[in-house]
């Protein structure tokens, strides 16, 4: 094998990197000279995580510009946009039953110029009150649907040959078509959960079952994956391995979640009690592995 005049096999390459674990860094260094993206797993659970912290610091923030309510100290993000709606719904109960008082009253000749004034100006807040409402619960949505396509891009594997650049472009656009075909279903349980229609109906996976991203994301990113990766197409997360527990300050973890763990907010608490820092590699595996078939909220 000759470095210098290129003559090396990929294999004489690798045996070299295991020999010498410093030329590794060298290797690294070149392939990102060239624009392909180099991870470690974990630096890739990092990168993920960072995206995952990029989505709701936006909602929060839309949030609050919309309602003036403003997000409490260490509280998560699925619960401030819940607290939120739940406010803003109970004011407006309070108002509507106000406005019903006051048109009663005008109806029955009992108002005067005062009353039709309040209830002129409480008729124009239960109308900005409805298109904050939409504009929350549209915003709610979309969130719940970007996280529900991470989750599906966390599955795939790339192929290492393909450009960064190349790469992200195909990305982008087939999130942008999973966005647009996505559809938040209210299900019988009062649970919400992320599905993708296209002509009126819900795609499929080869079971039979609704698709999640990671199904459809690999069919439409087959040209950058590693050769015969396939998406999970099952609910939301598949694979992965338990984290481990009883270690570190950590509880071991059930070989199942209790029958109460309906949505994956739920889920997400769940596994902190039992000690695991959301974003950690033990979280993400743990959230893998028992997230399958639960609804988002």
């Amino acid at each position: 094998m000759a470095i210098t005049d290129n003559t090396f096999s990929l294999e004489e390459l690798t045996n070299a990197v295991a020999a010498n674990p410093d030329l590794a860094q060298h290797v690294v260094g070149a392939a990102k000279a060239a624009n392909y993206v180099v991870r470690t797993a974990d630096e890739e659970k990092t990168f993920i995580g960072s995206k995952v912290g990029e989505i709701h610091s936006r909602y929060e923030q839309d949030f609050f510009d919309t309602s003036g309510i403003a997000k409490n100290p260490n509280e998560k993000a699925y619960e401030y946009g819940k607290r939120v709606i739940t406010g803003l719904k109970s004011d407006a109960t309070a108002r509507q039953t106000k406005i019903t008082e006051l048109e009663t009253a005008i109806a029955n000749g009992q108002g005067d110029a005062t009353m039709k004034a309040q209830l002129e100006q409480l008729q124009m807040k239960e109308a900005q009150w409805q298109q904050d409402q939409e504009k929350l619960t549209k915003q709610l949505q979309e969130k719940d649907v970007r996280l529900a396509i991470r989750d599906g891009l966390r599955e795939l594997k790339y192929d290492p040959t393909v450009k960064e650049s190349i790469r992200n472009t195909m990305v982008d656009a087939a999130t942008s078509r999973l966005m647009n075909l996505a559809v938040v279903q209210k299900n019988a349980d009062n649970t919400e959960t992320v599905v993708f229609v296209r002509d009126g109906k819900t795609l499929l996976n080869k079971d039979g079952q609704p698709a999640n991203a990671a199904f459809l994301l690999a069919e439409e990113l087959k040209d950058v994956l590693d050769a015969g990766h396939q998406g999970a197409g099952g609910g939301a997360g598949q694979g992965g391995q338990g984290a481990a527990g009883g270690q570190g300050g950590k509880k071991a973890l059930p070989a199942a979640v209790p029958a109460t763990i309906k949505t994956q907010g739920q889920l997400i608490d769940w596994l902190k009690e039992y000690g695991l820092a959301q974003n950690s590699k033990e979280f993400d595996e743990a959230f893998d592995k028992f997230s399958e078939g639960l609804a988002l909220r």
